[in-house]
């Protein structure tokens, strides 16, 4: 997740003006990282059980 956003941010910060649609879309690359990742650790705690 901070892999992504760190390379959003840095996109984000070369274009000097961040609009609206630039941050929403931030947002989003983000929950679906969260989200994909969460998921990967209900699956590891599901084996375990």
């Amino acid at each position: 997740m901070l892999r992504s956003l760190e390379h959003a941010w840095r996109c984000c910060n070369s274009k000097r003006t961040v609009d609206r649609t630039t941050a929403e879309h931030l947002a989003c690359a983000a929950f679906d990282d969260f989200a994909t990742e969460a998921r990967l650790q209900i699956r590891r705690n599901a084996k375990r059980t």
